[in-house]
């Protein structure tokens, strides 16, 4: 029994010994084990440590860059030291910006606490520069201003003397109007007319030969009557010439102008020429005009001044009574004229018509027609054409478009009964000459003025003495011939 016992207890020992066993060896086991991760931990937290320690390094450096990016702390090398990605995204940022706003700075100031300050700089700049153009904007902003209200002055006047040139086209207008209304009543008379001779000429065709030289004879009738009445025309219009279109009402001789008895409410403008003539129980004497004159004042209604510009002879002053008359300019109305052939008035072979034209324009003059110097032939003329001025016609070397616009153009005045006035008449009648060498008289006169020209570059003298070929000229009485056109 007792043996029993010890067997169970040394069993019961042994069982416990293997317990224990067995837990030492799993405590064991599970304290290596432990131990063994806690120095991995240790290791791991080691490592971590020291990416810490680097990781705050690289953000002690970053935190270096970005004070001398900003404030200029440090050196600018560390910038250019750091690799880190997000780092290189600000230093790129960085970069830029100062390109963009410090471009024109030194680099110790290319920072961004120093380019506010610049920026300001630059901005006070601009202002001034800015302000200094608006001041010149201004300035001449008036002066457009000035400009502007002169050209609107300007257009006001215009605008005034378009209404006064539509309102004489308007007046233009209904004359002629008038003068067509009467024409086409003129025409309907005449085709009625013509109707009733045709019915005429059918019905009494067996009185064929009888009614041919009663037609024949109507006929020679009508062309006298026309001849008859073109040259009654012609008398008429020449008997236009003794009328004188004003008077010289008062002279004064030693300041060289005169007053005239026509002005404003005439129509008269200024430059308008005039020649002066005598007038007695014969009429104008044409061929002894006394001189002529320029319009350079308009006094009144019917009173202007002008100056003497040719005097033909001391000797016959123009005096208070003396006659003043142009071929362009008549009371009240502007005058018509055709041009044809060549207009040269200083016979150097080449064509005036230019300054013919504006001769007879700027002195109330109008152009109604003309044969140019190539031949065409623009306007036409018409019962209100006062004058055709003829120029050299065209010989048989001539292009045969010229000769045949100046024949085209006689030929239409001469139907019309225009009356016909040469390049020198026209120039005559209006008291034109071209440039010559003029000189004082009276108290501003000078000795030098009255040398000859010898021809040879120098001046005559006095020398006291006259050859023998000096004969004293006396004056001899002006012809009268008591028309105009003659």
């Amino acid at each position: 029994m007792a043996a029993n016992r010890e067997s169970t207890g040394l069993q019961v020992a042994l069982i416990l010994f293997v317990m224990i066993t067995v837990a030492l060896s799993v405590t064991t086991f599970v304290y290596y084990k432990a131990a063994d991760k806690s120095e991995k931990e240790v290791v791991a937290l080691r490592d971590e440590a020291a990416r810490a320690t680097d990781g705050l390094k690289q953000i002690d450096r970053e935190n270096q860059a970005y004070r001398y990016m900003i404030a200029g702390v440090g050196s600018k090398s560390i910038v250019d030291e750091i690799s880190s990605e997000d780092f290189l995204k600000v230093r790129d940022q960085y970069q830029q910006d100062m390109d963009t706003y410090a471009g024109a700075l030194p680099e110790e100031e290319r920072i961004y606490s120093a380019v506010p300050g610049h920026l300001l700089t630059y901005l006070q700049q601009r202002n001034e520069q800015i302000a200094e153009l608006n001041k010149q904007i201004t300035e001449k902003n008036n002066e457009i201003t000035a400009v502007e209200a002169r050209e609107k002055q300007s257009k006001d006047d215009a605008l005034k003397q378009a209404a006064a040139s539509d309102a004489q086209l308007a007046d233009e207008r209904r004359k002629f109007n008038e003068a067509r209304a009467t024409f086409t009543k003129t025409i309907s008379d005449r085709d009625q007319l013509v109707n009733t001779k045709n019915t005429e000429i059918e019905t009494l065709t067996n009185k064929e030969a009888q009614l041919r030289d009663t037609f024949d004879k109507t006929v020679n009738k009508a062309q006298q009557n026309i001849d008859n009445l073109k040259t009654k025309i012609k008398t008429m219009e020449g008997e236009t010439f003794e009328i004188p279109d004003g008077r010289v009402t008062w002279v004064n001789q030693r300041d060289g102008f005169v007053w005239i008895s026509v002005g404003l409410a005439d129509g008269l403008r200024r430059q308008t020429t005039f020649s002066i003539y005598n007038q007695d129980e014969n009429g104008i004497d044409v061929e002894a005009a006394k001189g002529s004159i320029e319009v350079t004042r308009l006094i009144d209604q019917h009173l202007a001044e002008a100056r003497i510009i040719d005097l033909e002879a001391i000797s016959d002053p123009i005096l208070p009574g003396d006659v003043i008359f142009s071929p362009v300019w008549r009371p009240g109305r502007r005058l018509g004229f055709a041009l044809a052939g060549l207009l040269d008035i200083d016979d150097d072979g080449r064509s005036d018509r230019d300054l013919v034209r504006n001769l007879i324009t700027m002195n109330g003059g109008v152009i109604h027609a003309e044969a140019h110097d190539n031949g065409e032939v623009t306007g036409a003329i018409t019962h209100n054409t006062r004058y055709i001025v003829i120029g050299e016609k065209p010989d048989e070397t001539s292009d045969a478009a010229v000769l045949a616009g100046y024949s085209r153009l006689t030929d239409s005045g001469r139907a019309q009964g225009t009356q016909e006035l040469t390049l020198d008449q026209l120039l005559s009648l209006m008291g034109w000459e071209g440039q010559a060498r003029t000189v004082n008289l009276g108290r501003g006169a000078r000795e030098e003025d009255f040398l000859p020209d010898l021809g040879t570059g120098g001046r005559g003298y006095n020398t006291g003495t006259t050859s023998d070929a000096f004969r004293p000229r006396t004056p001899t009485k002006p012809k009268r011939s008591g028309a105009f056109g003659n």
